[in-house]
């Protein structure tokens, strides 16, 4: 592989690791990991947050060039988002992060990777009932899923295919909890 293909594999990677790094962040904040976290030496911080927004504004820019050659998948949309999300917390990148996934959507909108990026845009926006209502499809469209379960006869395939399914339920579980939490105290503060 040439420099740029390495360069452009490690930056989804690790990109892919700061996306589940913070997935379970959401799932698990175990007291024992955000003080992990507190204790890590701002230089360390520092240098890791500017390594991952390195990487995040690489991807990007790769990206953007299949979105503006018009060669663009729902995976380019859907990447772009991400990186966003990691690297920006603000209404303007919330709504392009939204705009992305409309635009994936148009493309593939069958492709599973939509639904946990607009699930996160949608909370980071404060559409806590959208939210939870995304988190419902996203229920049922594993069920559906697992129709296929029976038709699957490779043991390895089978597997990985239920513990897919499996994971993303107790995520989904999860999340439900927490959203539900966040409207009622919505509604409290109102």
């Amino acid at each position: 592989m040439n420099k740029k293909k390495i360069i452009i594999t490690a930056s989804i990677i690790a990109l892919l690791l700061i996306i589940i790094l913070f997935i379970n962040l959401l799932k698990n904040p175990q007291k024992e990991i955000i003080e992990y976290l507190q204790s890590i030496e701002f230089v360390n911080e520092d240098t890791t947050n500017l390594y991952s927004k390195q990487i995040s504004n690489n991807t990007i820019e790769q990206h953007n060039k299949n979105i503006e050659n018009n060669i663009a998948t729902a995976d380019d949309y859907l990447i772009k988002a991400n990186c966003l999300l990691a690297l920006k917390d603000d209404d303007q990148a919330n709504y392009e992060v939204m705009n992305l996934i409309k635009l994936a959507k148009e493309i593939q909108p069958t492709n599973i990777n939509i639904y946990k990026a607009e699930i996160l845009a949608e909370l980071r926006l404060k559409n806590y009932i959208s939210a939870r209502d995304k988190l419902e499809e996203y229920k049922i469209y594993l069920d559906q899923i697992d129709l296929a379960l029976p038709e699957i006869k490779n043991e390895t395939m089978w597997q990985n295919h239920y513990n897919f399914t499996f994971h993303e339920r107790e995520w989904v579980e999860k999340m439900l909890i927490k959203i539900n939490s966040m409207c009622m105290g919505a509604k409290g503060a109102v």
